[in-house]
């Protein structure tokens, strides 16, 4: 009803049929679902008037708008805070019917009335006047009101997401996350993990916020903002990459967003892909012609030394912003060597547009043009004045002339130098130079006529510059004569480089080899051999020489093997192995060619293909250790360990150099198929033969520790720390050692020993693990919990500091991050005890079915898994499904039979199946394996009562 003197929420008579053709209610939905999210989209609004006032008088929510937060100068800042107002722009709705704040005050008037009649209040009525409250920007009434409801109701859960908010916008965080913990708990939402991850980035924890960020994309991938507030919390922990990663989605949602691909080509920049950041300015160029955009592309090309190319976007960049200063200082640095004039025309006018200390740079360049130029006209006058009749002043002065363009006094100290002497051909030559450039064509031709006289008469040898005069004015005649070599002289000199080859002596090798190469271009071996003495000169441009090698001679195996080995170092495998097989298609039985390209498929994962290859070597030669060593790696790498220990074993039978590498290989797969007491001796082994490898011994540590022979392996390693001081694996494992002998004073050494290693590497993310479980031990929670996540701030990947900080979480109390962190544990690599650890957290937080779920995710990925088998077997138990309890614990039983808990519980199911001889099995063979276990005989003790057998209950009883 509508009273003339105020409005009400309820009218006497709705007429819904009216009212849904009104506001074009879908054919295909129920009028009751159609009301309800008309009232849930209602109810999540706040006057424009009020939020906007709000937005003034706080800095809690920043009226940011998505290019302003994603401001990039060509230096970024990172913004210091994620600002909130975009996702609530999609999160609270601001368009809505009734804007006027007397009405909405109206509504409340009659809610308060219907309340205060009511009693006790609806949970609903409470509920619309709180969402009203928080509409007029009265929030400690609203806060009031859906408290209440909460306390009424704790299962409201639209109460605690508007009580969130109001949290939000008071700045208290902490609160707002227990609220959206509550309702993660009933369920699940794209808006619900935008929340979290806004709250956690707010509490200045970036893995949670991350972690949420992801699974917001994950339930709604079409959307940008996720990936966008993921990017900028990646890219405040400095994980560059994955920034670039998430704005390149960004990207891909949206490609015409210019600021996006300007951050996206920033960061590119940052960690130097410049033909990534390339791409991205020349699409920036593409959407608008800017000249800061083509400054930034001039800045990659001079990176890539594509110097033309920058040149040329400079001067485009000048022409689009004259006010560029940063454009005018790229120039003049480009063109200080070849054109002083303008360098410093530029570098002024940078210095014109701004002066201030960024730009003091520009003051140094002139500063040293003018200083080059100057003082050494300053210099060369001086000297010219102290010995007038100096050529070789004269001379430099006038060069000096001709950089600053001022080509008449260049002229005039050229005269005077050939005044003072008329042979000098060189004067002449200057002269013919300086009139050619001022277009004296005559002049020039005569200059240098005569330059061409003088060299002849004063019996100079053709250098390069009259050479090149000769040629300009036609003498082509004037050409030397070519130097004969008696016949056989280029074998000679390559003879000679082969000896110094095997001497040794490289760059006497590198001569004699040019020297056949100028008397023969064509001697192809000489080529080649010259390539192989770069490698060990460490010249880069050895590859040449293989590629002009065979461009004269196709049929050279060893030059393809050689090709082979550079495109190995270079990684580039594929390639390498086409060199292989160009090489065997010329000599099959070339047991290099086989034994390259079976490791070379060994570095590509093709197991199988090498084995077969390296068996056709040994086919060939069969006293070659390196072969048989090499295929016992592939075995080992196939999974064919027996047929691996087999080829080791021949290896070491051949003997020679290779067996230190044998033993360290068998030692090592011994060690992976914990044949502990085997892998020890093949250490020691190979200690004896070489005892400077400081990562043998650190294994060979790691074995004694499992041995437990403490005091030895803490000796060896320190040796590995005293063969290498900055091994951070040796210091992590010497503390281990120093945590197992359980005293204070081991501790600390073993607390040194982890700082230690985080002290030599910041980002060694086992060293941060390792510490936070000694503080564990220590019982310094909150610490331990600070080492594991900064290990998953430096490695988001990495498995073990997850999986440590989920153990602490359930220590502390804390379920549900427990849960989280298993659970991006398995995202990152799934395993048997992983699962059952999430079921275990599960099952605490009563989400049996999920528990129950994840023990049979543990025996799918390990069958031979006991802990899963006995976890399940015990849910089943609790449930009463004896029968499925009895298959999982015969199983448990089956694989491990140490469990006494397993025999206790198969005993009690056994007991409700009425097998009492099976029973009694279980319980002797509980009190067998562990005969003080109290637990045994008290359920063996009730069940001899439930047996009316009271003398031994009674004798069970006293026992336990």
């Amino acid at each position: 009803r509508l009273h003339p003197a105020a409005v009400e929420s309820e009218p006497s008579y709705f007429d819904i049929e009216t009212f849904a053709k009104q506001r074009g209610k879908p054919s295909d939905l129920d009028i009751d679902v159609w009301i309800k999210e008309i009232w849930n989209t209602w109810s999540s609004e706040i006057s424009p008037g009020f939020k906007t006032e709000l937005l003034n008088r706080t800095d809690i929510y920043e009226e940011i708008k998505l290019n302003h937060l994603l401001q990039c100068t060509f230096s970024p800042k990172i913004a210091s805070d994620i600002s909130f107002d975009d996702f609530l722009k999609s999160a609270i709705s601001i368009e809505f019917n009734i804007t006027d704040y007397q009405t909405l005050m109206e509504e409340i008037e009659y809610l308060s009335k219907k309340i205060l009649h009511c009693v006790p209040p609806s949970t609903d009525d409470v509920y619309k006047r709180g969402i009203l409250y928080l509409k007029t920007g009265d929030f400690e009434a609203s806060l009031e009101d859906l408290n209440w409801v909460i306390k009424e109701d704790p299962g409201y859960m639209k109460a605690y997401w508007h009580r969130h908010l109001i949290y939000i916008y008071k700045g208290s965080y902490l609160p707002a996350l227990d609220d959206l913990k509550v309702i993660a708990e009933e369920r699940i939402s794209y808006e619900l993990y935008m929340a979290l991850g806004l709250v956690y980035a707010k509490l200045e924890e970036p893995a949670n916020s991350i972690h949420n960020f992801s699974n917001a994309i994950q339930c709604n991938p079409a959307d940008d903002l996720a990936y966008l507030y993921r990017a900028q919390l990646y890219q405040m922990g400095g994980y560059i990459q994955a920034a670039i990663s998430d704005y390149q989605n960004v990207i891909d949602l949206h490609p015409l967003n210019s600021v996006i691909i300007l951050k996206h080509a920033t960061l590119s920049m940052k960690i130097r892909k410049w033909n990534l950041a390339l791409a991205d300015f020349d699409k920036l160029i593409e959407i608008s012609l800017n000249g800061n955009y083509i400054l930034q592309r001039a800045k990659i090309y001079i990176e890539l030394k594509k110097f033309q190319l920058a040149l040329k976007d400079l001067c485009d960049a000048i022409h689009l912003d004259p006010n560029s200063w940063e454009a005018y200082y790229l120039r003049g640095y480009l063109l200080k060597r070849h054109n002083i004039k303008q360098a410093v025309s530029d570098f002024s006018l940078s210095l014109f547009l701004n002066d201030k200390q960024e730009n003091m740079t520009s003051y140094y360049q002139r500063g040293q043009l003018y200083m080059k130029l100057e003082l050494a006209l300053m210099y060369y006058t001086h000297v010219i004045n102290l010995e007038p009749t100096s050529i070789r002043g004269y001379f430099s002065r006038a060069q000096v002339y001709q950089k600053l363009e001022q080509y008449s006094d260049a002229l005039k100290d050229l005269i005077i130098v050939i005044h003072i002497q008329p042979n000098n051909y060189r004067g002449y030559l200057h002269l013919g130079y300086i009139n050619l450039k001022l277009g004296n064509f005559a002049l020039s031709h005569a200059f240098l006529s005569l330059a061409a006289e003088r060299s002849s008469e004063t019996g100079i040898g053709l250098t390069s510059e009259m050479s090149m005069v000769h040629l300009f004015l036609g003498n082509i005649s004037t050409k030397p004569e070519k130097k004969i070599w008696p016949e056989g002289a280029d074998d000679l000199f390559y003879d000679i480089g082969r000896v110094h080859m095997k001497l040794e002596e490289y760059e006497e090798a590198f001569n004699a080899f040019n020297q056949a190469l100028k008397i023969n271009r064509c001697h192809k071996d000489a080529i080649y051999y010259r390539g192989i003495v770069k490698i060990h000169l460490n010249m880069c441009d050895f590859i040449r020489d293989f590629n002009k090698s065979l461009a004269s001679n196709r049929r050279n195996a060893q030059v393809f093997l050689s090709r082979a080995c550079y495109f190995g170092m270079l990684k580039n495998y594929p390639k390498a192995i086409l060199n292989c097989n160009e090489a065997l298609a010329i000599e099959p039985q070339n047991i290099k060619g086989l034994l390259y390209r079976g490791a070379l498929k060994y570095f590509i994962g093709a197991y199988k293909f090498a084995i077969i290859d390296l068996t056709e070597a040994i086919k060939i030669h069969n006293h070659v250790a390196v072969t048989y060593l090499n295929r016992a790696i592939c075995y080992a790498a196939y999974g064919k360990k027996t047929k691996a220990l087999r080829d080791y074993a021949i290896a070491l039978l051949i003997g020679g150099k290779m067996d230190y590498k044998v033993y360290v290989n068998r030692g090592l797969l011994y060690y992976s198929l914990n044949d502990i007491s085997n892998a020890f001796n093949d250490f020691k082994s190979a200690i004896k033969i070489y005892g400077g490898d400081h990562r043998v011994f650190h294994i060979l540590g790691l074995i004694l520790h499992r041995l437990e022979r403490l005091d030895v392996a803490l000796k060896v390693f320190t040796r590995s720390i005293i063969l290498q001081p900055t091994f951070q694996e040796a210091f992590i494992s010497r503390a281990n050692i120093y945590m197992d002998y359980l005293t204070d004073e081991n501790n600390q050494l073993a607390k040194c020993d982890y700082q230690r290693a985080i002290k030599l590497n910041p980002t060694n993310c086992l060293a941060y693990v390792s510490l936070g479980i000694f503080l564990q031990v220590e019982r310094n929670f909150q610490l331990a919990w600070h080492q594991f996540t900064n290990a998953i701030l430096i490695n988001p990947c990495y498995q073990p500091a997850y999986e440590a900080r989920a153990i602490l979480n359930l220590q502390m109390g804390s379920k549900y991050p427990a849960f989280q962190d298993l659970t991006l544990a398995l995202q990152i690599s799934p395993t048997a005890e992983l699962f059952n650890n999430r079921g275990v957290v599960n099952q605490m937080m009563n989400s049996l079915v999920a528990a129950l779920h994840d023990y049979y995710k543990a025996i799918e990925t390990d069958r031979t898994f006991a802990l899963a088998y006995f976890n399940a077997g015990t849910l089943h138990l609790q449930g009463r499904f004896f029968k499925q309890a009895l298959v999982y614990l015969n199983r448990a039983i089956m694989l491990d039979k140490q469990n006494e808990c397993a025999y206790i519980n198969r005993a009690i199911t056994k007991v409700m199946l009425n097998d009492k001889e099976g029973a009694f099995e279980d319980f002797d063979s509980a009190i067998q394996l562990c005969p003080y276990y109290t637990h045994v005989f008290y359920n063996r003790g009730s069940f001899y009562m439930s047996l009316e057998m009271y003398e031994m209950a009674e004798k069970d009883f006293t026992s336990g």
